[in-house]
């Protein structure tokens, strides 16, 4: 029957490495593809009022499903409403929290703090060499990955006028300050 060939796929899928690999490689196709869809048809003037603080740690709950090996701390000082493009900056979101996790150590950590006006995601994973090429297109330092996510996330900063530093050493992890200072509020 066509429900118990589903089971057996998704059990397949479950006991290998490789099926599982797959599996999250399409995740991150699917996920890169609405990325691109949103940068194409997105503007910023379809803004509304978005609950930062919320939406942040919504998306990091999303991921935390993604990865469950990493522990994952949400620090929120305050709260954080501002007037934006929502989906653009779920895109942002996720795409720094992905890798965040993708790109961290064994058992590693994923922090966020919001704190006034900014957003801060740190990570204890592999750090980034070279953080002024890290937001130039197909720029990788990796093998996985196609170079274009923070690139991406830069131009939708840019869009967005939301402040973003990148803070990286090899080996100890990576620091990503959003800052929401330029936007309105509600």
């Amino acid at each position: 029957t066509p429900s118990s060939n589903r089971r057996q796929r998704q059990m397949c899928i479950r006991d290998s490495p490789y099926m599982s690999r797959l599996s999250k490689s399409i995740d991150n196709l699917l996920r890169l593809q609405n990325n691109l869809k949103s940068f194409l048809h997105n503007s910023p003037s379809q803004s509304q009022n978005v609950d930062i603080a919320a939406l942040v740690e919504e998306r990091l709950k999303n991921i935390q499903n993604i990865h469950p090996d990493l522990a994952y701390i949400y620090d929120k000082q305050n709260g954080l409403i501002k007037t934006t493009n929502h989906e653009l900056l779920m895109r942002i979101l996720d795409n720094i929290l992905s890798n965040s996790a993708k790109y961290n150590k064994t058992n590693g950590e994923v922090r966020v703090t919001i704190s006034n006006e900014t957003v801060v995601i740190e990570d204890t994973g592999k750090g980034i060499k070279d953080v002024d090429k890290v937001l130039h297109r197909y720029y990788k330092e990796q093998d996985r990955g196609l170079g274009l996510g923070l690139h991406i996330v830069n131009k939708l900063c840019n869009e967005l006028n939301i402040g973003m530093n990148i803070q990286s050493q090899v080996n100890r992890g990576t620091k990503i300050t959003l800052n929401f200072q330029h936007l309105g509020k509600e």
